[in-house]
């Protein structure tokens, strides 16, 4: 299970510190998959279910169509491409389902 501590100074954007802290990538979902062929939903679904699984509070909070961009600013490193380019945001009743994927 992953734990961090978010300093005071750092609450208003908690998503920053842990890609500050913690590499670019956060605990955003990485792997062996080229991430940047999937759609956002497709990702979206793997990461949230992987933050699930993990016990990772901040990364089951995470949003990459309203997170990335902020996420990636406080690196002071933007990729030319990022996830949330490809295509729309899911919703939140999409975050909801990701637990029960098998039924949902």
């Amino acid at each position: 299970m992953i734990r961090i501590d978010i300093p005071g100074e750092d609450a208003a954007n908690p998503h920053g510190y842990a890609a500050r802290t913690h590499g670019r990538g956060g605990c955003l979902f990485k792997g062996s998959v080229s991430t940047q062929h999937l759609s956002l939903r497709e990702f979206e679904g793997a990461r949230s279910r992987i933050a699930q699984i993990n016990g990772c509070i901040i990364c089951q909070q995470f949003r990459a169509a309203k997170d990335a961009p902020s996420m990636f600013a406080a690196t002071g490193v933007r990729p030319g491409h990022l996830i949330c380019d490809n295509g729309p945001a899911p919703d939140e009743g999409f975050y909801a389902a990701v637990e029960t994927w098998r039924t949902a």
